[in-house]
């Protein structure tokens, strides 16, 4: 019950604070020209591995930024598959038209990141 309780907490917080969460799961910081403005999270394929969503938002030119230094690749047809579940994880319509770039880190658990062409844009880890 205890854990089950932090969790709910902690996700709440996060949920308030996208922001703070952005930085304790990803290990960066947002420059000040990018705001995180929306957090959510779905179980994945256990009970013990969550999947992380972010709406971001600012400039195209500072959501690029968002991924300098990473090791995230060009992959607009792989990140269009994540869209359709990123955006009804983070509750809002996306059309694949949307996406104006979309991007791939290859790891054991694959992270994605999509620029939208309305100054907004989706990190999923």
């Amino acid at each position: 019950i205890a854990v089950a309780t932090w969790t709910h907490y902690r996700d709440r917080f996060w949920r308030e604070q996208p922001e703070a969460a952005f930085r304790q799961l990803t290990g960066r910081s947002l420059s000040r020209a990018v705001h995180a403005v929306a957090y959510r999270s779905s179980a994945n394929d256990n009970v013990l591995h969550q999947t992380h969503y972010w709406l971001l938002k600012g400039s195209v030119e500072s959501l690029r930024q968002v991924i300098a230094g990473t090791s995230f690749e060009r992959s607009d047809d792989d990140a269009r598959a994540v869209a359709v579940r990123a955006s009804q994880a983070l509750q809002m319509n996306l059309s694949p038209d949307a996406i104006l770039e979309g991007y791939e880190w290859e790891r054991d658990r694959d992270s994605w990141y999509l620029i939208l062409n309305d100054g907004r844009s989706i990190y999923v880890q």
